[in-house]
């Protein structure tokens, strides 16, 4: 019921502004599985999952300086996981033989800092996220960037989108604010948690096809939860070496990132330098200690979800006369009486 009144409040405040607005309707979809003999598509997806926060790992680049971030700081981030399943009429585990399809994202975010909380935002068309499928012989590895992809064209392309209010429909119930997508923000001192909700328009998707209305757009939405680590702490090291740099940049050129310095510099010119644009692999949680570099650049475990949507205008109602207007409107109405009820007398 709270849900109703929320989404009926969102709508009629898009209603009484005066001008169509876009929002976003979430929406099943349908995944056709990229594997070899071509398994049966899979109907009504809500969700595509991936493995779960540290399931996959971001790594983030801030290259405009090498302090901690300030307002008007940059920084590139590429980030990957793992497809497990659908969330559809029964889970339904992801079928690409021994291969598995790895979502990777590259991207060129704008920090605001505010209250020791910094937040970076994409702009439209500021990053690409593509969809892979692993190496067969080797498979996904987390903490090894070759194994994320046996070709760097991936299966299907989509580029960040507009901010957009989120309503619930078919897909994942979701009910977001326009300001709270692709944003996501990390606390500088305390290294939290980031969660966020990020908007892709369709370029180029043969897989995932939304069950939208005809004439509407097709869009994603990715529901990303973070955890900043210590990249040499734990079992599975996230230290970023050279040829994982290699390969970090060579998704960062496919996925449409200019170079920061050199050819092939994408995502950094180069690992734990004091360059700002190197990224510094050894860099700890935000507040804590760390080596060299950047006390910008992070490495984080990764979780995100996917769920498809379409993009619907509501129409502006119809104009509401200004009070100046309905004062006039009702000296007419009353000078029209006066005049009647004197006729009326005179005959």
């Amino acid at each position: 019921m709270f849900r109703r009144c929320v989404v009926l409040a969102a709508v009629v405040a898009l209603a009484t502004t005066g001008s169509a607005r876009a929002v976003l309707i979430t929406a099943s979809a349908t995944a056709n599985q990229p594997a070899a003999g071509g398994p049966a598509p899979v109907n009504n997806v809500i969700l595509m999952q991936g493995a779960g926060t540290g399931g996959g790992v971001s790594y983030s680049n801030q290259y405009t300086s090498n302090g901690f971030p300030v307002s008007g700081d940059q920084s590139r981030t590429i980030t990957a996981t793992v497809i497990t399943g659908y969330t559809a009429p029964g889970f339904t585990p992801a079928n690409f033989g021994t291969n598995k399809l790895v979502a990777v994202f590259a991207g060129n975010s704008v920090s605001n800092v505010v209250a020791g909380t910094s937040t970076g935002t994409y702009t439209p068309g500021s990053g690409t996220l593509g969809l892979f499928v692993s190496p067969q012989a080797v498979g996904f590895d987390r903490a090894t960037p070759s194994t994320w992809f046996s070709s760097l064209t991936p299966l299907a392309t989509f580029t960040v989108g507009d901010q957009q209010l989120i309503l619930p429909g078919t897909g994942e119930p979701l009910l977001q604010p326009a300001f709270t997508t692709n944003t996501f923000a990390t606390n500088l001192t305390l290294g939290n948690g980031i969660t966020g909700y990020a908007i892709f328009n369709d370029v180029t998707d043969p897989f995932f096809d939304v069950n939208n209305p005809a004439g509407t757009f097709e869009r994603l939405i990715a529901i990303v939860n973070e955890t900043v680590v210590d990249p040499a702490a734990g079992t599975g090291s996230l230290l970023v070496d050279a040829a994982d740099l290699a390969a970090l940049n060579a998704l960062a050129g496919a996925l449409g990132l200019s170079n920061l310095g050199g050819a092939n510099t994408g995502f950094a010119t180069g690992i734990n330098g004091a360059l700002a644009t190197d990224f510094n692999s050894l860099r700890n949680a935000p507040g804590g200690a760390f080596t060299e570099g950047s006390p910008g650049d992070f490495t984080a475990n990764t979780g995100a979800d996917f769920t498809g949507a379409f993009e619907i205008d509501i129409p502006p109602p119809p104009p509401i006369p200004e009070p100046a207007t309905m004062a006039v409107f009702g000296l007419i109405g009353a000078t029209t009486v006066l005049v009647r009820r004197r006729r009326l007398k005179a005959a």
